[in-house]
């Protein structure tokens, strides 16, 4: 660790003065990771990817600088219920929209609120050291509360930019979510943009009621030669439903650590990802569905698409605790080779402790089908035609379980761009 790294965030610490998160809270997380420090490749959850390249830096907790409307309206989606624009995780009110929000809704700055019940309690920093820093500095972050038997229709969409600034920058940015008995919601998280030496260490907190649902759609996309590591914390209460779609369109370093907590009987969950990566891109993802409770329900199905000399983790843990009694999990990863150079790790990871259950995993790591190339190409069609379609294909099944229909869209439509994108650079 840079030696001027602590003084530099202490003496940012010593400066908030936020209400929303008690400065005792702030400091002990920030003890927490001056104990921790920045992983290495001892770690287990981290001995596939090398941070040492991160943990060098002498990183400056982010300050407010300005960004044009057009960075925001880029990631835009139409029908959006509300907008919450964040500029290196500071709250910017003139790109922001909040006029079409229902009765019975907030979405907001947290730094507007005097206090957030369960801010900050969802979430562990132990072995946490990136969420500890985003606990410590965070200048501010999106509030959403969707009140009792309330449906949202449109989406609330969460815009985290990084803004590049002339030193190295450590961007916190945060965000509390909780939905109702009987409420219904979709979130759109959108985190873009970076530039070297800047990191984004986001963290999401998200209560679901009994009987509610939320849709989770959490987007990474134009982190360049930036560094990204996100935590996302659901805790669900009796019959819920939490929905998560986790697209990630490559970086230099891009971790993200999704946990899901059924605390109640009957929850259901469904975590989703597809992640591209190219150049030499590095995308871990490290998921925990934890059945706390009866009868709880789990699929999760994560797609890599991996070229040039990029490289990609996943590591899915599913944990049935003795009071989990028949719940029903099942969890598939599967990856696509598109060059000789990618590399994939990937670790399913079961851990049953009752015995009236249903689980079940499968991984696989594969090149495209050699004779859907032959097929096509007798078919008159160009080879590098049929592998755009065959990735097309690839993440369509995943991406059409999508229920925002402007995320699905813009989805589809990254994919495609991804891909000429990547070919174009090797014409």
């Amino acid at each position: 660790m840079p030696t001027n790294i602590i003084p530099a965030f202490q003496s940012a610490l010593g400066a908030l003065n936020k209400p929303f998160f008690a400065p005792e809270r702030r400091r002990k997380a920030l003890e927490r990771f001056e104990s921790e420090d920045f992983p290495t490749a001892r770690w287990e959850s981290w001995r596939h990817t090398d941070v040492a390249d991160v943990a060098a830096v002498p990183f400056q907790p982010a300050r407010l600088l300005p960004a044009s409307g057009d960075a925001s309206f880029r990631y835009a989606l139409p029908g959006e219920a509300a907008r919450l624009v964040f500029v290196n995780g500071f709250f910017a009110p003139k790109l922001s929209v909040t006029s079409h929000l229902p009765e019975g809704v907030e979405a907001g700055p947290l730094a507007h609120r005097p206090a957030t019940p369960f801010l900050g309690s969802l979430l562990s920093l132990e072995g946490a050291p990136f969420a500890a820093l985003n606990t410590a500095l965070f200048p501010d972050g999106a509030f959403v509360r969707v009140a009792r038997g309330i449906t949202v229709e449109a989406p609330i969409h969460l815009i985290f930019l990084t803004v590049a600034d002339n030193r190295p920058t450590l961007v916190s940015p945060r965000v509390f979510a909780w939905v109702g008995e009987n409420a219904r919601v979709t979130i759109v998280e959108t985190h873009a943009g970076g530039a070297a030496g800047h990191l984004s260490a986001a963290v999401t907190e998200m209560d679901v009621g009994p009987a509610a649902r939320l849709d989770h759609v959490r987007r990474v996309l134009d982190v360049g030669e930036g560094a990204h590591v996100g935590h996302v914390k659901a805790r669900q209460a009796r019959a819920s439903v939490f929905v998560s779609h986790n697209l990630v369109f490559g970086g230099s370093l891009v971790r993200n650590e999704i946990s899901v907590a059924q605390e109640g009987e009957g929850a259901e969950c469904s975590l989703d990802g597809v992640i591209l990566a190219r150049g030499r891109d590095r995308v871990d993802n490290l998921t925990l569905i934890d059945h706390a409770a009866p009868r709880g329900t789990s699929r999760e199905t994560y797609k890599y698409l991996l070229d040039g000399r990029s490289r990609g983790v996943f590591k899915g843990e599913i944990m049935i605790r003795p009071a989990g009694q028949k719940s029903d999990a099942a969890q598939s990863n599967a990856n696509l080779l598109l060059s000789n150079g990618a590399l994939m790790h990937t670790t399913p990871d079961l851990r049953i402790f009752a015995d009236d259950v249903k689980a079940r995993h499968g991984a696989a790591i594969g090149r495209l089908d050699k004779d859907m190339m032959f097929y096509g190409r007798s078919r008159g069609l160009a080879a590098e035609e049929v592998r755009r379609m065959l990735i097309k294909a690839f993440a369509a099944d995943v991406l059409s379980r999508i229920q925002c229909e402007p995320a699905r869209e813009a989805a589809v439509q990254a994919v495609e761009n991804w891909w000429e994108d990547d070919h174009d650079r090797h014409e």
